[in-house]
This record gives C-alpha cells, structure tokens and sequence, in this order.
C-alpha cells in the first residue's frame, strides 16, 4: 500500500506532500488544476518513462520519491522507498531505498504491490501470465502442478545440452581435458608441498651465512662463565636467593638452546643436488598454478572437477539414455496435467465473461461485452476481448479500451474475482468519465467493496464516487504572478461538505453544501 508520495518540481506542482490511508482514496478539483500531474509523478516513481517535459519551468530536475509496503517471501511487510530523478539535460536517475537502481528494477518492485490503471498506463494485462493466473483465481485453479513440470521439463533439456556435441567433438574434449588430468597426475602435488618446499630452499641455498651465525651464536652462549661464577656466588647471599635460582633456570634454559642449535648444525649439509633437485621440483609446481590455478589448493580443486567432467563424458551415451527416457516421461505427465487445466480454464472462461459483462452494465455501460479467450496447450494463453457496445465484435482489451473503460473493466474484473488479487494498491483515473449518476452510485460502491483490506486511489469528477471515499485529497491551482502552482491537501469536515458541493453544482452556497452535507451521511 501507498504510504507517502513526496513530489518536487513535476510541471505545476513545486514542493507536495502527500500521506495516503488504506480504503479508498478519492482525488478531487477542477479541471486542468493538476490531478493529471499526481498520477504522472507516482507513474515516475513507478518506473514509467521519463520526459524533461515533466520539469517544471525554471527548474534543472525533477523529483518523485514513493514510500510503500509489500509482502514479502515470508509474508512479513516490508517498506520500500522509490525515487526518480529526471534532469532537463541527460538521463533520469533511479532509486530503490536510496541505493541506484533502474528504472526497470522500480517498475518490477511497483507491480507487485501498485497497479496503475489510466489514459496511457502500461498495465499488467499486457502480460498473458497475469490474464491466466486472474483466469485462474475466479476458478479457483491451480497451475503448480504444470508449472512443476514445466520445470523439470526445462531442467532435463539443459542437462542433455550439456552433455556435448556430436561424438568426435566430445572424443576431442575428452582427449584435451585427460591430457590436463595427466599433466597434474604426473606431478601429483601435495596441498603444502610447494610453502614447504619454498622453506627448504631457502634454507639451503643459504647454508653458510646459517653456519656463520650459529657459529657466533654458540660462542655467545660459550662466554657466559663470568655470568655463571657471580651467579653462584649469590646463592649465598638470603636476600638474592630467589635472583640465583632464576639465573639457575636462564643457564639451564640456554644450554638447551645450545644443544639444538649443535643438532641442527650438524644435520645442515651443503647439498648442491637435493637444492637443484628442490629448485626444480618448485618450478614444476609453480607451472601447475600457472595453467591451473592461483595456489596448489586451488590446482587440486580443478583437477576434482576434471575428473567429474571426464566422467561425465564417458558416461556420456549411458546418460543420454537415461536422460531421454526422463524426457519422454516428463513430457508424458506434462501433457496431461496440462491438457486437465486447459480444459479447467476453457470451463472458466465463459462464466468469468459473463461475471464481468454483468459488473460492467452496473457500472455504466450497458451494452459492454467482455469475453475471455483460452488458447495454448495448458490454457495459458488468455486473452481479454471487450466491445464497448453490442453493434461490434469483442477485441483485445487493451487496443480497443479507453483509459475509463479499462479502469472500468479492471474493477469488474475484482468485483468478479472477489479482490483476491496479491495487490494491494489500485489506482483509477478516469474510472466515471462519460457516466450519469446513477452508475456513478455503482462505481462509489464497488470501489467501497473492491478496497476491502487493500488501498483504492480514485481520480474522479463524481460527487458520488467522491463522497464515498474514506479519505479525500484535493487538488488546487493558483498563480503568483504569471506561474501557476498547483497545491495538494486531504479535506475534512466543512471543507469536504464545500468541495463535494462544488463537484455538485459548482458553487459552495448553502443550499449545495446542504445537499453535499447529505450526500456524505449516506
């Protein structure tokens, strides 16, 4: 649902924010003073293309931001904030909860929770999928079962395109990925073997500077006697007792020190051989990761997946075999699921176009006819027929239908499914244009049933369709000077008794504030 819709510098409008409520929404005032321009703006936040038209004169860019709920995966409600940026020079900016985004990305996220029904909205029922899924809903049908197969049909089909070309050319990746196996396989590296490997060489292409140092290191602990002399002339002393067995332990711990850097010396050879022989098997290692991989690890790892790819392609006939048998099997249960649910829809079909023809007689075209049409293996391609009167054959809704009547038909469409729709939000402009009164009594009904637990915003010109609004937005033009500004406000109280007065007769005085005062009470 709508929450906040903030606007700045859209055409006739400077600076406008509007808070919404769930129920019903009626958007109200004169001719030409800007309600053509609220639904432009919340058309932009929506992802509707932008033009630098939209700018209002004097300005460098416009600006829609549109806070929202949506339904999440989990059922949880989430707020969403989408903005639009549209400069006079370049191109427009998109945000979604002030990250950049695209225009694209907004208009994905607004359908699932906004649908925008006017003169020139592109809505959801351009899309056979939203046709059979409302299909559906009246029906109370479910296409799980042939979506699933679907699924495992397409799986199936990606997993035999993997499988390879013809035979000579799986024999020649064969060959190439068993020689790469072989290349690894030969070396056979251990996962550590090159650090530790690294080590030793350091250490033995630098023996004699190591010999060197163990050698002053050795002297060092050697010329300690003085140190030890004093020491043990301390331990006579009560007062340096503790002093004399802490250097006790200093000279027991270097005489430890002393015994292993002797042990190491002794084991550190100058060996020409075993360093080339280590050079060398570095180098071979250091090549593996060029061709295979940053580190051994990572060389381990592909050479796992060469063995899973060479399997594969030596199973490869085995596995066409199983592959096409699941494939015939898959097509099989498809065909009959889906065959169940074309003829499920096709049942469907007419009853939902009779539904719906009736709701539009109610709603002020008498002699409308609105007609499904079912085509497809599983009945998924539907499509919308509507004639605005009997003298002509039914066409597909959205070439035929003006703005009005595709609002129109939208909301018998929801009166006849029983608002089972996931949206939440539905927007009508110009749902009363061209109807008397007493459709215009029909409509503020229907929408009054259609915004149970959901959110209807109505542009209307119909005192009746206003009055039975839950809330009511007004907007209103006035100029400074030479530059016309257009305001928007919620209306309560008296000044909603005025504005329904003045959408009655066009005058405030009291005798039409009497009549509006009613109209509100019924």
């Amino acid at each position: 649902m709508i929450r906040e819709l903030h606007i700045e510098n859209v055409v006739v409008i400077e600076r406008a924010t509007v808070l919404f409520e769930d129920g019903v929404t009626a958007v109200t005032g004169a001719s030409g003073v800007g309600k053509s321009v609220l639904l432009s703006a919340l058309s932009l936040a929506c992802g509707a293309r932008s033009e630098s038209d939209v700018i209002r004169s004097g300005c460098d860019e416009a600006r829609v931001d549109l806070r929202f709920d949506v339904v999440a995966t989990d059922g949880a409600i989430e707020e969403r904030v989408l903005s639009r940026v549209v400069p006079r020079e370049g191109r427009s900016r998109a945000y979604i909860d002030g990250r950049p985004s695209t225009a694209h990305a907004l208009a994905e996220l607004a359908a699932s929770a906004i649908e925008i029904h006017g003169q020139h909205e592109q809505h959801r029922l351009g899309n056979a999928r939203v046709r059979s899924d409302l299909l559906d809903l009246f029906g109370g049908l479910s296409r799980e079962e042939t979506d699933r197969c679907a699924g495992e049909i397409a799986a199936l089909r990606a997993e035999i395109a993997a499988l390879g070309g013809d035979a000579a050319e799986r024999q020649r990746e064969l060959d190439f990925l068993e020689y790469q196996l072989s290349e690894i396989d030969l070396l056979d590296p251990g996962e550590h073997e090159l650090d530790e490997l690294m080590k030793e060489e350091r250490m033995l292409s630098d023996v004699d500077r190591i010999r060197s140092i163990a050698a002053h290191l050795l002297d060092a602990f050697d010329n300690d006697e003085r140190l030890r002399v004093v020491a043990k002339e301390l331990q006579s002393i009560e007062s340096f007792a503790s002093i004399a067995e802490r250097l006790d332990a200093v000279f027991a711990e270097l005489d430890d020190l002393a015994g292993e850097v002797r042990g190491q010396l002794s084991n550190l050879d100058d060996d020409p051989a075993r360093l080339a022989s280590i050079r060398e098997r570095i180098s071979a290692l250091k090549g593996l990761c060029r061709r295979y991989g940053d580190s051994i690890s990572e060389v381990l790892t592909f050479r796992d997946g060469l063995v899973e790819q060479c399997d594969r392609l030596r199973r490869h006939d085995e596995r066409a075999g199983e592959l096409d048998v699941a494939m015939t099997s898959a097509v099989n249960q498809y065909e009959h699921v889906a065959e169940v649910l074309r003829r499920q829809r096709l049942d469907c079909a007419p009853r939902l176009g009779t539904v719906v023809t009736e709701h539009l007689v109610s709603l002020g075209m008498p002699h409308a006819r609105f007609e499904v049409d079912v085509a497809g293996t599983d009945g998924g391609e539907v499509e919308f027929l509507f004639a605005p009167s009997g003298s002509e054959d039914p066409r597909p809704l959205g070439r035929i239908a003006s703005g009005g009547e595709t609002a129109r038909c939208m909301l018998a469409l929801d009166l006849a499914i029983g608002h089972r729709s996931d949206l939440r939000c539905s927007v009508f402009d110009e749902i009363d244009a061209g109807v008397d009164a007493s459709a215009g009594d029909a409509i503020a009904h229907a929408l009054s049933a259609a915004a149970s637990g959901r959110q209807i915003i109505v542009v209307t010109h119909l005192a009746t369709v206003a009055a039975a609004a839950t809330s009511h937005l007004v907007v209103d033009k006035h100029h400074v000077g030479d530059t016309p500004h257009s305001t928007i406000g919620r209306v309560d109280g008296v000044d909603r008794e005025r504005e329904i007065a003045r959408m009655l007769t066009g005058s405030d005085d009291s005798e039409s504030v009497t009549v509006a005062r009613r109209l509100l009470k019924r």
